[in-house]
């Protein structure tokens, strides 16, 4: 599973296919797998990118406000 580290914070994100970034960023209380009708169907002419903000999905709560 891809997690970035982001000013002290880990981040779980997704990345699918390749060409033009679109970056998925859920609202509160949801996640990132929010997404996943968009990843498969876009992901032949776009690079989707989907993130899981702190305290969501699989990217843990942290220190940082």
């Amino acid at each position: 599973m891809p997690y970035a580290e982001v000013n002290g914070t880990t981040l779980y994100y997704r990345v699918k296919g390749s060409g033009l970034p679109i970056i998925f960023v859920h609202p509160p209380l949801l996640e990132g797998n929010n997404f996943d009708d968009q990843l498969e169907q876009l992901s032949d002419t776009y690079q989707i990118i989907t993130v899981d903000v702190r305290g969501h999905g699989r990217s843990p709560y942290s220190k940082q406000r």
